[in-house]
């Protein structure tokens, strides 16, 4: 074959191929990590990607403006859950993060609960931010290898609003199994 037909030829192969005859060791260490994938779900599609040890710490923020007029959000996080560790151990790493990092932090409440089967422990927090005081309803659910945590977070005078929105959240939360 012709060097100029050839180099045609190899430019309609994938990169990767491509790659892979450079350099074989290394192709196969790269075609091994993508015949492994993680498929990732989003509200509007899922893709896949190579199997890397990606640990989805994705955060989702969702934000309003309440009939008082205060800003109100609801935040969903992913922590990963250990081997070996509890939803009450990854429950109490996150309280004391806050503890340090919010001025003013106060747990007012909390209590364990079941959700769909998973183990699940409520929070009640308030802090103060440079706004004025802040209050807070925390959900840390536990299930796989993953504790979601959602939090609802508004102005101490908006409490009612954001105590409706978590027990809502709380009353219809369902986890999507595989």
């Amino acid at each position: 074959m012709p060097a100029a037909e050839a180099h045609a030829k190899a430019l309609d192969r994938p990169w990767w191929l491509q790659f892979a005859h450079r350099n074989a060791q290394l192709a196969k260490r790269l075609l091994d990590m993508l015949s492994r994938a993680m498929l990732y779900y989003l509200n509007e599609a899922a893709f896949e990607l190579p199997d890397a040890g990606f640990v989805d710490r994705s955060i989702h923020r969702l934000e309003t403006v309440t009939a008082g007029g205060k800003d109100f959000t609801v935040v969903v996080i992913r922590n990963p859950l250990a081997p070996g560790k509890s939803v009450r151990d990854v429950f109490v790493e996150h309280q004391d993060r806050e503890r340090r990092s919010l001025l003013g932090w106060t747990s007012l409440a909390e209590r364990e609960v079941d959700i769909d089967g998973c183990p699940a422990i409520e929070a009640c927090i308030r802090w103060k931010s440079d706004r004025g005081m802040v209050y807070q309803r925390q959900l840390h659910l536990g299930f796989d290898r993953e504790v979601l945590v959602v939090v609802a977070n508004g102005a101490m005078e908006e409490r009612e609003a954001c105590d409706a929105t978590m027990d809502r959240i709380v009353a219809t939360f369902r986890v999507r199994r595989a």
